[in-house]
């Protein structure tokens, strides 16, 4: 007798603390199948090929969701849900309805995190009623209660707009969206219905892949380092060629940022620090110079145009960008010669200042990405999977360790075979 009253009091205390969590799941889909919800016309969700209606009784509603035929006729899934804050994974983590074509049912899947794993068919499928689903169309019919029945439903209101997130596709699952198949909304029931059938006002876009950054589906670094390097290699040619003899090229060509420091060189078989800071500058051409502030505004357009990406976006493709003149370099090919007049002995400095920089980028992606997303995780985040990219960070890590000046001078058997094997597996 004790113990039931502990219970009871247990269960009181419970649904005191949640008001929002419904005291029971709907049992019926009579809203769906009356005569005013029939007589109601969709409202497109936001910008979304998604039309939606719905209609409230008492503390429960009934909602329709339909694909545009256009949409459909391809389409192998759509996902709709109301959401806590506009995005897909919330805390707690919430639900959508997911629509297959091939099984011709509603579902409630749980939005758990961004990878497919996490993306699961919820246990219990109680907390609604479906009343009609068709696969030819694209579309489905369930009811619910108004407020949450379960922690991972959001309360949806009767009489003020609630967001919604939808997205659909082609395959299932997926690792990331395509541009224009996933977005946010918001949706005002009592304004749909007031609005006679127009829907006007009833729904606005809160987010759509459609509006996705410019660099979302694109090669952004590849982009902006090709164009650098043309102009690296027409600002080249103009010098050895056209201007090699003018005031302008014997400047750039022949003239460097500082004297050689020839009271501080000695041989030691490393030098100070400040002098070789001084023997770097003696060695750097006003050309070579000029080559470095391109890169140094490919670098910052970059950056411009990830301006709407994450911080761990902006530093990975940086890194990339970086990557790919650090390897320019040490491609011993006659186009130092023919472009720029040049020498590999010349260049090679400027993969070792460019092997410091991205170690550096590289660094700060980890760090930044460490915090959304598992580095060891051996399955897609979006567009690319962490586990092969913290072993190429590892491996980074190491080379720049035996590329310290001391190492590479005394040790250099050991420089030389390290960084050929570990820049094969960073690489690839």
């Amino acid at each position: 007798m004790v113990n039931r009253s502990i219970l009871l009091l247990v269960a009181s205390a419970l649904l005191a603390a949640s008001p929002d969590m419904a005291s029971a799941a709907v049992s019926s889909s009579d809203i769906c199948s009356s005569a005013a919800f029939q007589a109601l016309s969709g409202t497109r969700l936001g910008d979304s090929p998604i039309f939606m209606r719905a209609l409230v009784q008492g503390d429960e509603v009934c909602i329709e969701y339909q694909l545009e035929a256009s949409v459909a006729s391809s389409a192998t899934w759509f996902g709709v849900g109301p959401s806590r804050d506009s995005n897909m994974v919330s805390s707690p983590a919430s639900n959508v309805m997911m629509f297959f074509k091939d099984t011709g049912k509603p579902v409630s899947y749980l939005l758990g995190g961004y990878v497919s794993s996490d993306v699961t068919e919820e246990s219990v499928q109680s907390s609604f009623v479906v009343s009609e689903a068709s696969a030819s169309s694209m579309s489905f019919s369930y009811q619910r209660t108004l407020a949450a029945a379960t922690s991972s439903e959001v309360a949806i209101s009767a009489t003020a707009a609630t967001d919604f997130i939808w997205a659909y596709g082609t395959s299932w699952p997926i690792s990331t969206h395509k541009s224009g198949t996933n977005g946010a909304a918001t949706f005002n029931i009592a304004a749909a219905a007031a609005a006679s059938g127009s829907g006007a006002g009833a729904s606005t876009t809160v987010g759509s892949s459609t509006s996705t950054p410019w660099c979302d589906d694109k090669n952004c670094p590849g982009i902006v380092g090709g164009i650098a390097f043309a102009i690296m290699a027409v600002c080249g040619l103009l010098l050895t060629s056209a201007l090699k003899f003018s005031p302008v090229g014997k400047l750039l060509l022949h003239r460097t940022v500082a004297a050689p420091p020839v009271k501080l060189t000695t041989n030691a078989p490393v030098a100070k620090p400040h002098t070789m800071f001084m023997q770097t500058l003696a060695d750097l051409h006003l050309g070579e110079l000029l080559v470095m502030l391109i890169f140094i505004g490919a670098v910052v357009v970059l950056i411009a145009l990830l301006s709407d990406e994450d911080n761990y976006v902006v530093s990975g493709q940086v890194s990339l960008l970086i990557l790919m003149f650090l390897i320019l370099p040490v491609a011993r090919l006659p186009v130092w010669s023919v472009l720029f007049g040049s020498s590999f002995e010349r260049i090679i400095k400027f993969h070792r200042w460019l092997g410091i920089i991205m170690t550096v980028a590289v660094i700060v992606h980890v760090v930044q990405a460490s915090k959304v997303v598992d580095l060891t995780l051996n399955e897609k985040y979006g567009e690319v999977t962490p586990l092969p990219g913290f072993i190429a960070f590892v491996c980074f890590i190491a080379m720049l360790f035996l590329s310290i000046e001391y190492i590479r001078r005394m040790f250099f058997e050991v420089f030389y075979f390290t960084h050929r094997v570990l820049s094969i597996v960073g690489f690839v």
